[in-house]
């Protein structure tokens, strides 16, 4: 339908353009218009996203929608339901069919003209069917309504795969702990390009307290880290799993003694939609899975990451928080107050904003023993196609921008103290290829537990290290890039 192969966009055409004098039926009309309006549908969303976000429908964008709770939706239809549909003569194209779609099996045509009508459709819809026939295979996977199908057949396997998560993360227990780090907090930043930090040689100052920390010795960048994913779900499933079917880690430290508290300005603690069994597939979606890995969960959202981090209680006794920000997710406007417009780039304003919550959030621990991971979940393309996320293959470029990721630990100066020559162990490991996926074997290395799912050579701080590996959306070695 105006966009992709002729065999679903004829056969639509075909439906929407026969007319009352072909069909005498007015009930049959009717159900005629109802599946012309739901291929339109899904052919109008493979549409959009092959103008907006540079890809055709597949599975990664229609769990984004799933993924997508109010708010979101609500700035999604902020950024993209606006004039910019106007510009797009493909999108305004097919709304004007899918609007014609009720009134076409009620024209009032004769036989003789409907006839004509549907000779005149004969010749591309033949043409059509015989590229079909020729290669039905491509022409399938080419097909909006089969990407759609394939999309949602790939989705239910992955819901499979959380069930196997939630399994094993029900039945996982730790050998020892010995709490080497009594207080632990994984700071996980979102959409950080870290070609956009002064801290990683970007020339406007847009990690001004960040870099100061950095040189006044507590704070250590991690020059060489790589994200799995260039999407939250996935990035954030990979950093909590342990191997690929789990178990997630915080339960691990949870039933060795920590409290385990999760943080977020993206998903608030609430009755989780697969309770009602559908089929939503992220761990923290699911209050059941929820329920084993955390003590505490925020039951709000805030408008910026600040009033989040400022919120979050004071720990006490062996304890993990997780906090999660907004970070610079799209729309970047948004992410910030305006007395931190003072770039060109909204992006930059929200990346300085960052910096600053950040700076906040350690100085909340300056006085205790505690040690702070940073490490954004992905990347983002900056002034790229769509919004800041390719959905094919990555390519170098796209590897750059969207899966190398920002990463330090901050030790405050207590933990210094307790635990001489860490930062020195830090420094050293600071420029060893790190894979985001194995955050969990560097914390459980930091906390002193010991399970059969702990692995030092993966663990980034550990002599036994050995550079793992690093695949880009399940598909790219990062590394032969």
């Amino acid at each position: 339908m105006l966009a992709t192969p002729s065999f679903e966009g004829v056969a639509l055409a075909l439906v929407l353009l026969l007319p009352a004098a072909f069909l005498k039926e007015k009930a049959a009309s009717v159900v005629m218009a109802i599946l012309a309006e739901c291929v339109g549908l899904v052919c109008l969303a493979d549409i959009f996203c092959q103008e907006f976000f540079a890809s055709s429908l597949n599975a990664r964008l229609v769990q984004i929608v799933t993924e997508t709770d109010a708010s979101g939706a609500g700035e999604f239809l902020h950024i993209f339901a606006n004039w910019m549909l106007l510009a797009r003569w493909r999108i305004v194209g097919s709304i004007l069919l899918m609007l014609a779609i009720p009134f076409a099996g009620f024209l009032p045509l004769s036989q003789k003209v409907a006839r004509w009508w549907v000779a005149a459709l004969a010749l591309p819809g033949l043409i059509g069917l015989v590229s079909f026939v020729r290669d039905s295979e491509k022409a399938l996977q080419a097909s909006a309504p089969t990407r759609f199908a394939a999309a949602v057949a790939q989705l239910r396997r992955e819901t499979h795969a959380l069930d196997k998560l939630s399994e094993s993360t029900r039945q996982a227990w730790p050998d020892s702990c010995t709490f080497d780090s009594p207080h632990v907090v994984l700071v996980i930043g979102e959409s950080f390009n870290k070609h956009h930090a002064s801290a990683y040689g970007y020339s406007l100052e847009t990690t001004p307290c960040l870099d100061a920390r950095a040189r006044e010795g507590s704070l250590v960048f991690f020059a060489d880290a790589v994200s799995p994913w260039n999407f939250t779900v996935n990035a954030l499933t990979a950093q909590f799993s342990l191997t690929p079917d789990g178990p997630l880690f915080p339960v691990l430290l949870r039933r060795a003694g920590y409290a385990v508290n999760f943080y977020s300005n993206q998903y608030a603690a609430r009755k989780s939609f697969r309770d009602q069994d559908s089929g939503l597939l992220f761990f923290l979606r699911d209050s059941l899975i929820c329920a084993q890995l955390f003590d505490n969960r925020n039951a709000r959202k805030y408008k910026y990451d600040l009033d989040l981090v400022t919120s979050v209680p004071q720990s006490q006794g062996p304890c993990l928080d997780i906090i999660q920000l907004k970070g610079q997710h799209y729309e970047y406007s948004r992410r910030y107050p305006k007395s931190f417009a003072r770039f060109p780039e909204a992006y930059d304003n929200a990346t300085l904003y960052v910096d600053s919550v950040l700076d906040s959030l350690l100085s909340l621990y300056e006085c205790s023993n505690t040690v702070v991971v940073f490490v954004s979940d992905h990347g983002e393309s900056i002034g790229g196609p769509g919004i800041g996320r390719s959905h094919g293959k990555p390519t170098p470029e796209v590897a750059r921008d969207q899966f190398e990721v920002p990463m330090f630990i901050w030790c405050s100066p207590a933990y210094a103290e307790a635990h001489p020559g860490m930062l020195d162990r830090i420094r050293e490991a600071s420029a060893r290829p790190f894979y985001t996926r194995d955050i969990s074997q560097l914390i459980l290395g930091l906390t002193g537990l010991h399970s059969p799912w702990t692995q030092p050579s993966l663990n980034v701080l550990s002599p036994a290290y050995q550079p793992p590996r690093r695949v880009l959306a399940g598909t790219v070695d990062y590394d032969q890039l």
